[in-house]
């Protein structure tokens, strides 16, 4: 074997028997040395480069995030896209599985959510109705397996016949949730979830009013650090507007709940939740639990 060496490029010619290889190299550590033989493909490691190789590897690993930060700089990236929708939600959604699950817990959430439902009156025709905002939430955990919590933020109103499509206004609202048997201590739990929510949205010439109440019965299941969920909802809504003063109900009122708890961190959650059936929405949401 005849070796030459170059301070920016290495070539090597083997020659083994009848076989000719010839290896080849680009410069620096973000070389690849590698063989190619006219009759197979393969790669030939040289005893006398593999200091060299090493050095080169650990160089390159230094220079790179490890799988665990590269997991959370991933997160991260999906964060924000969801928090960067055009659709900015009412409330943070019902589920919320990572939110405290020990005595004394305190969290803050931040949701955004887009949904529609089919609304009816009596002297009106059948109409959709869609909602979009952003909230803040605040959950206190009294014992590990009871949680409540408050939101206030701001959502619009639009109605599609009569056309009316409202500015963004005042919301809030609050819930409860029990779990059992205790989630600190299980990974499957049995929840009832009620939610109640007050909206009022304006365009200068019409007032609307939503006041909407929900009740939901889920089961979550926990691996590691996700925990899925699903079940049944129930759901109403009262929906009022003036000039004229026109009054319309949910025209379904059972419906089905499916969502994601991801902890990024101890303490730092991402939420992701879908309804379907009476209410069509999508629903996502950051958090972090102040243990």
């Amino acid at each position: 074997m005849v070796t030459q060496y170059n301070t920016n490029e290495i070539t090597t010619t083997a020659l083994r028997g009848s076989e000719t290889t010839e290896a080849i190299s680009q410069p620096n550590c973000h070389s690849v040395l590698y063989a190619e033989s006219r009759k197979t493909r393969q790669k030939n490691w040289f005893p006398a480069f593999a200091g060299m190789t090493n050095n080169c590897s650990t160089k390159l690993r230094a220079g790179l995030p490890g799988p665990s930060n590269m997991r959370k700089i991933v997160w991260m990236f999906a964060i924000v896209a969801v928090l960067c929708l055009p659709h900015p939600a009412m409330a943070v959604s019902i589920g919320t599985m990572s939110v405290g699950q020990k005595t004394g817990d305190f969290s803050l959430g931040f949701g955004i959510d887009y949904k529609m439902r089919r609304v009816t009156s009596s002297s009106s025709p059948d109409a959709d109705m869609s909602s979009k905002g952003f909230s803040i939430q605040a959950r206190y955990n009294i014992i590990s397996s009871l949680s409540i919590y408050i939101d206030g933020g701001f959502n619009d109103i639009w109605l599609s016949n009569p056309d009316f499509k409202g500015y963004l206004g005042g919301s809030y609202g609050g819930g409860i949730r029990l779990s059992l048997p205790d989630p600190h201590r299980s990974k499957f739990t049995i929840n009832i979830a009620a939610d109640l929510n007050n909206t009022q949205s304006g365009n200068g010439i019409r007032n609307a009013k939503d006041f909407e109440y929900s009740g939901a019965l889920f089961v979550a299941f926990k691996n590691l650090n996700t925990i899925t969920y699903g079940g049944i909802q129930a759901s109403n809504v009262d929906l009022s507007f003036t000039n004229p003063n026109v009054s319309y109900d949910s025209k379904y009122n059972i419906g089905a709940i499916f969502g994601l708890d991801q902890i990024i961190v101890p303490g730092l959650f991402f939420n992701f939740e879908v309804h379907v059936f009476d209410v069509q929405s999508i629903e996502g949401g950051i958090g972090y639990t102040f243990f």
